[in-house]
């Protein structure tokens, strides 16, 4: 029977299966052998309609058939031909679900063994997917920011189980959209990740830094890419420019085989020149004042603009979207153009209101049908207005998140152990207050972690804990909103 996109997400679950027996195998061991043999089996009846993948899976099966009958282990030969094959198999599978011709894996061998360094650019097809790449990108952003939380959860308890199958899910998630719209890097980084993930789920291997550090890396490059998407569909540019992802997809599989032992440092190939908009997240060196303030505010102050030129820093922590989005609860993802001209609309009505208020009251006393009138038009346009205002409202949480993360690269940078803490992260802001406060928080945090806190020596020597603490906070003061970031570290020396 043909692939259906039912059958092809079987196929998808098996092969997944099969890469992580690929990775962990190794020469002169059997283990994975047997579990190899029968998913192939598997491979075999749902390929039974494609001759170029069935052929391909009947000669891997013939090898391993070969050690079985001679009670011999895994050999070079042929977990070489197992590997090259769990890598050539999703493209084969996507081409043969579009009813395109399907490269034979021997045909593929020279690409699928090139070297880390070789990478594509991300082919996007907007003619005929717009459509599905803007769902696929806001769908994609979401997911990007729920692995992220996750991540930094996990490292606090590296044996959270709903942590640990949320990333597994956003990864899985990501990898089946991106193969189905052929976004090859993408796909290729998120299938790795998840086969890491899945050894974790399966108790085979146990979560430590190293490996949280390649997944936050492998998050940060999907969302670069992720970016591309997003220029491509506002301006209709395609992406011209190499995210690279070899060096992580290399990294992610050491880790895989090592069970955790932090790979070598693999220098992450420079891209060509990239379009606006596709900065690999990563922060840069500033200059920064001396000293730190134990407590530092900044009272939010709405601004009528947005942050049109961001630094790369605050780019980087910017969301990647302006989506409106409450986990909690349905959402629908609305242009902020709508936003921004429904308010429009509704402050002319707001004036319209009040100017037939007047003349109400030009024509007679109150009591009569046309006061009762106004006053109930009244009261629906003060509702109408507040429910418009409110729908620019977001919470801080996310930005909050980012600061997070930005502390837990920083405090690795800078030799240093910090505790973060937030609260009042559900506080809600405008849109664009949200987005002016992120370069500020950036540059608090950075001060705090670099002046503020103490080396762990000088901590131990005063008689503090190691670990320093930075807690970020939001609360209402009035009429204003405050943002504090307070740290236990050494103050300000007033001289």
């Amino acid at each position: 029977m043909p692939i259906t996109p039912e059958l092809a997400a079987t196929i998808d679950e098996a092969i997944n299966r099969l890469a992580a027996e690929a990775v962990l195998a190794t020469p002169g061991k059997d283990e994975g052998l047997i579990p190899a043999y029968s998913l192939l089996g598997e491979l075999k009846g749902h390929c039974s309609s494609e001759p170029s993948l069935l052929d391909a899976v009947i000669s891997l099966l013939a090898d391993l058939e070969r050690c079985l009958d001679n009670a011999r282990p895994f050999d070079e030969e042929t977990l070489g031909h197992l590997r090259r094959f769990v890598e050539w198999f999703p493209a084969a599978l996507r081409s043969a679900t579009r009813g395109r011709s399907v490269g034979g894996l021997e045909e593929a061998k020279s690409e699928v063994s090139a070297p880390a360094g070789e990478e594509m650019v991300l082919e996007l097809n907007l003619a005929e997917n717009r459509e599905l790449l803007s769902e696929f990108h806001g769908e994609t952003v979401d997911h990007l920011q729920q692995i992220e939380a996750a991540l930094l959860a996990l490292e606090q308890e590296p044996d959270e189980p709903e942590a640990l199958n949320s990333i597994f899910r956003s990864f899985h998630t990501i990898k089946g959209n991106a193969g189905f719209l052929g976004l090859v890097p993408m796909q290729k980084l998120a299938h790795e990740v998840e086969s890491l993930l899945d050894l974790a789920r399966n108790h085979q291997l146990r979560l430590n830094s190293a490996i949280i550090t390649e997944i936050l890396n492998s998050r940060d490059a999907i969302q670069v890419l992720t970016q591309q998407v997003a220029v491509a569909l506002e301006s209709g540019q395609l992406p011209s420019s190499v995210v690279p992802v070899s060096h992580l997809i290399q990294a992610v599989r050491r880790l895989a085989a090592t069970g955790g032992t932090a790979p070598e440092a693999t220098p992450a190939p420079k891209a060509a020149e990239a379009p606006a908009g596709t900065e690999a997240p990563t922060v840069s060196a500033q200059d920064h004042e001396e000293g730190s303030d134990e407590e530092h505010e900044s009272p939010a102050a709405a601004s009528p603009s947005s942050v049109a030129d961001a630094p790369v820093a605050a780019a980087a922590l910017a969301s990647t979207t302006a989506k409106v989005t409450t986990p909690a609860s349905q959402t629908v993802r609305v242009n902020t153009e709508k936003l921004d001209s429904l308010m429009d609309v509704v402050g002319e009505l707001v004036i319209v209101q009040s100017q037939l208020i007047e003349s109400a009251k030009s024509l007679g006393s109150d009591g009569t049908p046309l006061h009762r009138n106004v006053s109930q038009l009244s009261r629906i346009a003060k509702e109408l207005q507040h429910t418009a205002m409110s729908l620019r409202m977001i919470p801080i949480k996310p930005t909050f998140q980012k600061m997070e993360r930005l502390a837990r690269d920083l405090a690795r940078d800078f030799g240093k152990k910090v505790h973060f803490q937030t609260s009042g992260d559900e506080t809600e802001l405008d849109r664009t207050v949200v987005e002016e406060i992120a370069d500020p928080l950036v540059h608090m945090v950075r001060n705090a972690l670099d002046h503020g806190l103490e080396p762990i020596a000088d901590r131990v020597a005063k008689g503090k804990s190691e670990t320093g603490s930075l807690h970020l906070k939001a609360y209402h003061q009035g009429s204003n909103l405050v943002i504090e970031l307070q740290d236990d570290g050494r103050g300000i020396d007033p001289e």
